[in-house]
C-alpha cells in the first residue's frame, strides 16, 4: 500500500509571507513521511509575469525569477527529505513561463522551471499540462490534474471529460462530484482540493476560496482519499489528533 499526500496551489513568492496553511501542511508531510507527495501544480505564482499585473509597477518591483527559485529548491530539498518520490504537475502559474518564452524567445534556456529547479537531477517527475490533459497522471486507479475549469461546476465537467476517480486543484475550493457509470456499475469521484495560499488574493477579495489538501492510500485498484480541509485558524483534525502551526 502506498501512502500518498496531495498538495496544490501554495502560490509561493519570494517577497511574500508563506501562507500558515502551507506551514500545516509541510508539517503534516514531516510527520506522515509519505510514500509519494504529489504537486499538484501553481506552487509558485510568478504574479511579475501575469496579466493582471503587467501596470502595477510598483507592486511587482522587487520580485524576480531566481528568488523564487531559490526558495522552490529549498521546498524541494524539504519535500525529498521527508517523502519517497516526489511528482510534480505543471498548473496554470507555471505554464505562465511558457506563455513568455512564446513571446520572448531569446529567454528560451534561461527561465525555465525544469532547469532551474534540476527536476531531472533530483529524479522529480514533471509532467506538462499537455500531457495531464491526453492523459491525467495516476496511480492505481486514483488520477490527477491540475484543473482545467474555474467555477462552481470544475468538479462535474472534470468527471464527465475523463470518467475516471480524480482529484484536481486549480479552483482553490473543496468540492467533489460522482457519479456511476451506466451499465458498468462503476462509481466514479472526482474531488477538488483547497488551497494553501491567501484565500483573499489582490485580485479578487470577496473570493470563496478554501485551504485544504489530500491524503489517500493507495494498493493496486484500491484506495482511500481523505480530503483535509484547514479551517480560518489553520487547524483540523486527522486520526484523532488536532493539527495546528
Amino acid at each position: 500500500m502506498k501512502k500518498v499526500i496531495i498538495i496544490s496551489d501554495a502560490h509561493l513568492e519570494a517577497e511574500s509571507p508563506i501562507h500558515p496553511s502551507y506551514k500545516l501542511a509541510k508539517k503534516f508531510i514531516q510527520n506522515q513521511k509519505p510514500d509519494i507527495l504529489i504537486l499538484l501544480g501553481d506552487m509558485l505564482d510568478f504574479s511579475y509575469i501575469s496579466t493582471y499585473n503587467k501596470d502595477k509597477l510598483l507592486l511587482l518591483e522587487g520580485k524576480r525569477f531566481q528568488k523564487d527559485y531559490d526558495l522552490l529548491n529549498k521546498e524541494l530539498d524539504f519535500f525529498q527529505k521527508y517523502s519517497k518520490k516526489q511528482v510534480y504537475l505543471s498548473g496554470n502559474h507555471e505554464q505562465r513561463i511558457e506563455r513568455v518564452l512564446e513571446k520572448q524567445p531569446h529567454l528560451l534556456n534561461m527561465i525555465e522551471l525544469q532547469n532551474h529547479l534540476d527536476l531531472d537531477k533530483r529524479n522529480i517527475e514533471y509532467i506538462t499540462t499537455k500531457q495531464q490533459v491526453e492523459k491525467p497522471y495516476c496511480i492505481g486507479s486514483l488520477y490527477f490534474i491540475h484543473g482545467i475549469w474555474f467555477n462552481k461546476y470544475a468538479a462535474e465537467k472534470t468527471l464527465s471529460r475523463f470518467a475516471v476517480n480524480i482529484i484536481i486543484g486549480h479552483t482553490h475550493r473543496q468540492q467533489k462530484y460522482s457519479t456511476t457509470l451506466l451499465g458498468e456499475s462503476k462509481e466514479i469521484s472526482c474531488w477538488n482540493q483547497g488551497c494553501l495560499t491567501n484565500k483573499l488574493p489582490d485580485y479578487n477579495n470577496a473570493s470563496e476560496h478554501q485551504n485544504g489538501f489530500g491524503i489517500a492510500y493507495i494498493e493496486k485498484d484500491m484506495f482511500s482519499y481523505y480530503p483535509i480541509h484547514i479551517n480560518n485558524a489553520n487547524q483540523f483534525f486527522f486520526n484523532n489528533k488536532l493539527w495546528k502551526v
